[in-house]
């Protein structure tokens, strides 16, 4: 997993929250008991107090917003503002099928990438979840703790949908995917190629065999593989937990006040008719997060629009 160098010594604003008692969270179809893992990782439900109207919470933006803003990249689950020294965390639900609904929920993060023994940093980051093109949500400050893997009996009882929509994207991830077809065929190869081992290859044997894979071997990784290489549990997918830690009440009016609709004068010709502006071409960088998630855990398919569209 990719993650830059950022300052130890941020501070988050939070508001007041309050603890329910004996909470616990909501069982997801979708899950199929991995729920377990967040019971058993402490994750509580926090109720939120906020001076915000249900209209004010519920308002989005987009990534490319938040880019020009605020600063990092409009691709890629995890970005640092530098110049406002804010962590950011972007997912979709397309890929992790339990994230929080509303402020204050908890969830879960599946993860390509992580590593059990790394925590992304000891604070807390600004957590946006995507609704639809160009609509990211943010529900508050979380904590993001990776604990444990989805097991291959875990994979095996998700949805043929879930695993579709995984494999699909590691297929054709440019950056986060290709890294996990190139660790994927480089597996398969040592395996044919020491087929009288009858085994994996270590840690160091499997990073020596990816040196040497080429750019068309790891090109010619098909669907078929990487959902084999997961149904065997050869391949896993991590899993974080998401923990509320507070609400930002005044980062929120910020995205409201500066992503307010600016009025435009209408351009007028000389001769007094108005003119049409031609179509341009926009780039919808909310397609989907790429980067080391989902996304880290994250695809790109940057679309193109040939109507205008008013970035919020």
């Amino acid at each position: 997993m990719v993650v830059k160098n950022e300052p130890e010594d941020s501070k988050i604003p939070i508001v007041k929250k309050t603890k329910k008692e004996n909470a616990s969270i909501r069982c997801s179809e979708h899950l199929n008991g991995l729920v377990d893992v967040a019971r058993n990782a402490g994750v509580t439900f926090d109720s939120l107090e906020v001076k915000l109207t249900e209209e004010e919470l519920a308002h989005t933006v987009s990534r490319l917003f938040i880019a020009q803003h605020f600063g990092g990249s409009p691709q890629g689950a995890r970005q640092y503002a530098k110049d406002h020294n804010i962590r950011f965390h972007f997912a979709d639900k397309e890929r992790n099928t339990y994230l929080p609904s509303r402020p204050g929920d908890p969830g879960l993060f599946f993860d390509g990438h992580a590593n059990i023994d790394e925590d992304l940093s000891p604070d807390p980051r600004y957590t946006f979840i995507r609704l639809g093109a160009n609509s990211w949500h943010y529900l508050g400050n979380y904590k993001i703790k990776n604990v444990t893997t989805v097991t291959r009996d875990e994979w095996n009882l998700q949805s043929d949908a879930f695993k579709a929509v995984w494999t699909t994207s590691i297929h054709q991830a440019k950056t986060w995917g290709k890294d996990l077809r190139k660790v994927i065929k480089a597996r398969n190869l040592f395996r044919e190629e020491n087929a009288e081992l009858e085994r994996d290859p270590t840690r160091d044997e499997l990073e020596e065999r990816k040196e040497r894979v080429s750019e068309a071997e790891i090109n010619s990784v098909s669907v078929a593989e990487i959902k084999e290489a997961y149904d065997s549990g050869r391949q896993v997918l991590w899993i974080s937990t998401l923990t509320f830690v507070g609400y930002d009440e005044a980062f929120q009016r910020t995205l409201i006040e500066k992503s307010r609709p600016v009025p435009r004068a209408r351009a007028v010709a000389n001769d007094g008719v108005k003119k049409r502006k031609s179509a341009t071409a926009v780039i919808d960088f909310d397609a989907a997060p790429e980067g080391d998630a989902n996304g880290d855990g994250d695809t790109i398919s940057s679309r193109v629009s040939k109507r205008r569209r008013n970035v919020r």
